[in-house]
């Protein structure tokens, strides 16, 4: 793991939030044209500022991955948990929609449909909620 990006990930894991952002946001400049490992990055960071408190700059970061790999479902779901988490649940419904039409038969589709099931939820709208859960 000689790169930014490689480092960067790695501090996300390890728990080390603080260093990944630093580590990510040097990798964003460091990987520029390179669609895939900004968008690595930018994920990466993103969760990092979610387990810092930081949900602004964490769905700042989801929604660029969005913008520049828009069929890459993480991005999707990343954004549809803090639209859960900052009660945005229209916004968290059509975020995990779409991550489940791009993946509908990804193991993770069980926790897409659980955060949209909690969106619906809170929406009021019960029969889909206990359809997605």
């Amino acid at each position: 793991m000689d790169s930014n990006l490689g480092r960067g990930i790695y501090a996300e894991v390890s728990q080390s939030y603080r260093e990944a952002v630093k580590l990510l946001t040097l990798a964003i400049e460091d990987e520029r044209g390179e669609v895939i490992k900004v968008a690595l990055a930018y994920r990466f960071r993103g969760l990092a500022y979610k387990h810092l408190g930081r949900r602004d700059e964490a769905l700042n970061d989801f929604l660029e991955v969005i913008r520049i790999q828009p069929k890459f479902d993480l991005g999707y779901y990343d954004a549809g948990v803090i639209y859960n988490l900052t009660n945005r649940y229209k916004e968290a419904v059509d975020a995990m929609t779409r991550a489940i039409d791009l993946r509908p038969d990804d193991r993770g589709l069980g926790r897409r449909r659980g955060e949209r099931g909690n969106a619906y939820f809170h929406l009021g709208q019960f029969k889909r909620a206990q359809d997605d859960f």
